[in-house]
């Protein structure tokens, strides 16, 4: 017998729903623990966010099959494929007991990405699901609407009888704040316009100089490490190298520096733009908070052998540091804000 689906409940956070539906789109593994998005999201842990993912079956699929829970377990325990709150547990006992203990009853998955290393759900399926939440959200406002409507017919000719006798000037006044809220909404729409097509340039262009400013910083480490395993030898390419790239760090500082401000001043736009919004809070916070990544170049462990292969492990770090802490958040916002824009 089928189960009434029950009415929406007016506690219910669609911002939060809003955040999870994007973050099963879009993680790098199909496979969500309900701790990864308490952890993620930083709700609270008596938040019923089991019970939030059950009422949305057409959006997510709870539990997976034990097969596929051992392999991604083994996975964690080599140190592949951990979530962040895993990988945030210090204590090596610990963390293993943790992941040992992680039951089918602990996951749940988009009902897009249900296949086995299932790739990030396309961009449409997102806003089909965000245009689906938003119509939940506007179900809801119906609802308050009809409960606290007027259906009296005496209201109805007491307001009839207040507009006719109403004085010239209180309507002039009614009319101009209309015309004048008309413009501030006006005003706020292109200003969201905006600040989406400034955030997906910026995005690209600081994405890209912070990316080469490391990438600077350690190819000077990389070379002046070469030179010194060399015998440092005078008029040396490596020594030469070396203080280029470390001068090309120094230059790049700058540049971020003022891409930064832009950025910056975008991020804060959005923010007193989408205000009352969790979700966009919480991102803008993540995005404006970036660390950088401290790179170690292991130099007691390499010699001539070695150091061109440490070398593009390191770069190819580098490139996979910005993408998950910098590049994932930024996306997230942008399709957010690319829906209500839309």
């Amino acid at each position: 017998m089928l189960k009434k689906r029950e009415p929406i409940n007016k506690y219910e956070d669609l911002d939060y729903l809003s955040a999870i539906w994007i973050l099963s789109c879009n993680d790098e593994n199909p496979l969500i623990t309900y701790k990864s998005i308490n952890y993620r999201l930083g709700l609270q842990e008596d938040y019923p966010l089991k019970r939030f993912v059950l009422r949305h079956a057409e959006l997510f699929r709870p539990g997976v099959l034990k097969s596929r829970l051992d392999e991604w377990k083994q996975k964690m325990l080599d140190g592949k494929s951990l979530p962040s709150w895993i990988s945030d547990i210090e204590n090596k006992i610990e963390r293993d007991n943790t992941i040992k203990n992680l039951s089918k009853d602990d996951i749940f998955r988009c009902q897009f990405r249900t296949k086995d290393n299932a790739p990030k759900s396309d961009i449409k399926i997102i806003e089909w699901g965000l245009q689906h939440i938003n119509r939940l959200r506007q179900a809801r406002q119906d609802e308050i609407d009809r409960k606290y409507k007027y259906k009296s017919p005496l209201f109805v000719v007491f307001i009839t009888a207040l507009l006719t006798f109403t004085s010239t000037y209180f309507i002039s006044y009614k009319t101009f704040n209309w015309n004048a809220e008309k413009e501030r909404t006006r005003q706020i729409n292109n200003d969201k316009k905006r600040v989406y097509a400034e955030i997906i340039g910026q995005k690209y262009l600081l994405r890209q100089l912070l990316i080469s400013r490391f990438e600077a910083l350690f190819y000077s480490d990389y070379h002046e490490t070469k030179w010194k395993l060399n015998g440092y030898p005078n008029n040396s390419i490596d020594l030469q190298e070396a203080q280029r790239w470390m001068k090309e760090s120094e230059k790049l500082v700058l540049e971020i520096s003022k891409m930064n401000y832009d950025f910056y001043k975008t991020l804060g736009e959005i923010h007193y733009l989408y205000y009352g919004s969790t979700y966009v809070s919480d991102l803008v916070n993540k995005i404006y908070k970036l660390k950088y990544p401290e790179i170690i170049f292991p130099t007691a462990e390499i010699n001539l052998t070695n150091i061109d292969s440490i070398k593009k492990n390191i770069t190819i770090g580098i490139h996979e540091y910005f993408e998950k802490e910098f590049t994932t958040n930024v996306d997230s916002l942008i399709s957010i804000i690319s829906f209500e824009h839309d």
